[in-house]
């Protein structure tokens, strides 16, 4: 159920799933022309999880007394696209440094006790309303300067900027 929640967001806002990492999802946005609507696709893709994921987690918490916990990190910006790998083992997928950003942005939602971590090029480029929002600057492993982040405790309450 996790899993089609999940890919639903994500296609429904012109994403597409790229692969499966345990219990992991990697969605690549790069349907539209430019990247201010494809990073506004990837915010809108998230808030939807999030909100879908607290209706499942209610169901979960009655039938099995747990809960999923949700952690997503969207950066953006330019990659390797294409088919990789070997002999039978071969699909697309997305590799640069920007998709290790990605990562290691999901990875300080357990940190920042959120649900989504936002770099702060993606929130300039999407048009969200960043008026109340609080922004950080992290170190992340393999990058000599500070990174600017914008942690998110509530995805459902993100509101867009009219374009």
């Amino acid at each position: 159920k996790y899993y089609e929640i999940c890919g639903e967001a994500i296609e429904r806002h012109s994403g597409r799933l790229d692969k499966f990492i345990g219990d992991g999802i990697m969605a690549i946005f790069d349907k539209k022309k430019y990247i201010e609507e494809n990073s506004r696709n990837a915010i809108k893709a998230a808030k939807e999880i999030s909100s879908k994921m607290h209706d499942f987690n209610r169901q979960m918490k009655t039938d099995f007394s747990e809960e999923l916990k949700l952690g997503m990190g969207v950066h953006a910006g330019s990659t390797i696209v294409g088919l990789m790998g070997y002999g039978s083992t071969i699909s697309e997928t997305a590799v640069g440094d920007n998709v290790n950003i990605a990562s290691r942005l999901e990875t300080l939602t357990k940190d920042f006790e959120c649900e989504l971590v936002l770099s702060k090029y993606v929130v300039d480029k999407s048009g969200l309303n960043s008026d109340n929002l609080p922004s950080e600057s992290v170190k992340l492993r393999g990058k000599a300067d500070d990174f600017e982040i914008v942690p998110i405790k509530s995805v459902t309450e993100l509101v867009f900027l009219e374009t």
